[in-house]
């Protein structure tokens, strides 16, 4: 494939996520807030180090660099470079969609089911907490594919690292890539080598957290529905397990009927539900963990009705139902909601605080994060900008 078509993926999807973030990308989310800019600035570049619990070496080197830049544009270019980790990963699903089914129409729409994830317009886009999900889901796409495994070259391992320091739930790539090896044996030693690194980086996260603070995950979660619980909670709960169930079903009943089907999408289904049980234990219900299994059980589909082999009339209405019903969701929750879109600009406040620490003598001013909360700051810093 040309590679001006993978340009053009790439641009395509910044702007699908600037369509998303219109009314965010010039906010703060409260959470996690100021404080990664603020370690970076103090600390350089050992903020990489720091931990949160655990290591989130991709978030911190964002934070670090975003600190470079004056105050007020802050939150846009964190945001841009958030985006920019975001596109680049969709870039890379994208080329294993072609490198499994060879179709052009394929590849654009399987790096399209991360960016337009419908889960993702809660809390996940721009916000430098949760860049760790698409590298993430990624990876997993990346291990889940025999074909992308044999062209594994130093910087898909460099991905993996910076995957695997950035969250700990990377060692779910062991289970594609024990598909992956006992599928092909040509692809066993590289295999072993993603499997290597992801063992390698497992050990740095536990030596950081701990065992313990490893497996329970977060210390305050919603783990069981509440009354009235919407259809955007409930279908991101139950819908990757769901749809994941209904591919693997599909693909083992046409092995049973003699067609062609894609292996890569059973590893897909699979690996959605576990990363799906996972994310449950770590963060119970919560949107941002619903964005990496939604992805790959969404890629799974898509895979599957690409490689079916049916009379072309029947895989057309099969495509465009399918595409139909997958992408439903992303146009009802395309905007970013109330969570990254409330209260006052970064910009905004930034001017604020820096007018009133030239009128007066105070020492700390508080700036308004969205939606809520705030971060104090020294007036020789807002001033210094």
């Amino acid at each position: 494939m040309n590679p001006s078509f993978y340009w053009a993926c790439f641009i395509t999807y910044l702007a699908v996520l600037y369509a998303r973030t219109r009314h965010s990308v010039t906010r703060l989310p409260s959470d996690p807030g100021y404080s990664y800019i603020q370690d970076g600035a103090d600390a350089g570049l050992e903020s990489l180090l720091s931990g949160d619990p655990y290591l989130h070496v991709a978030a911190r080197g964002l934070a670090w660099v975003t600190s470079w830049f004056p105050l007020t544009g802050q939150a846009v270019v964190l945001a841009t470079l958030v985006h920019l980790v975001w596109a680049g990963c969709a870039v890379i699903i994208a080329r294993v969609g072609w490198l499994e089914t060879h179709s052009r129409v394929v590849l654009p729409l399987a790096g399209l089911a991360l960016v337009a994830a419908p889960h993702a317009s809660e809390s996940s886009l721009g916000n430098i907490g949760n860049v760790k999900w698409p590298l993430l889901t990624t990876v997993l796409v990346m291990c889940a594919s025999a074909v992308a495994v044999q062209r594994v070259k130093a910087p898909a391992l460099t991905l993996m690292t910076v995957t695997g320091l950035t969250n700990p739930l990377t060692i779910l790539c062991l289970l594609p890539l024990c598909y992956t090896a006992w599928r092909r044996a040509d692809a066993r030693v590289r295999a072993i080598r993603l499997g290597g690194m992801c063992l390698f980086t497992l050990i740095a996260q536990l030596t950081k957290v701990g065992i313990g603070a490893a497996t329970s995950g977060r210390d305050t979660k919603v783990t069981f529905p509440w009354e009235g619980m919407g259809l955007f909670w409930w279908s991101g709960l139950v819908g990757p397990v769901a749809l994941s169930s209904v591919v693997v079903v599909a693909v083992i009943g046409l092995r049973i009927a003699g067609r062609n089907s894609n292996d890569v999408a059973v590893a897909l289904g699979l690996t959605a539900t576990l990363l799906a049980i996972a994310s449950y234990q770590m963060g119970g219900i919560a949107d941002r963990y619903f964005v990496g299994p939604m992805t790959l059980a969404t890629l799974a589909a898509i895979f599957t009705i690409a490689s079916v082999d049916l009379p072309i009339g029947l895989k057309r209405l099969a495509s465009i139902i399918g595409l139909t019903v997958l992408l439903i969701p992303s146009v009802k929750w395309f905007s970013m909601g109330w969570y990254m879109t409330g209260g006052p600009t970064w910009a905004q406040e930034v001017r604020r605080v820096d007018e009133l620490c030239t009128r007066s003598s105070k020492g700390d001013v508080e700036i308004a994060l969205t939606p809520s909360g705030t971060v104090t700051l020294g007036c020789n810093r807002i001033t210094r900008d």
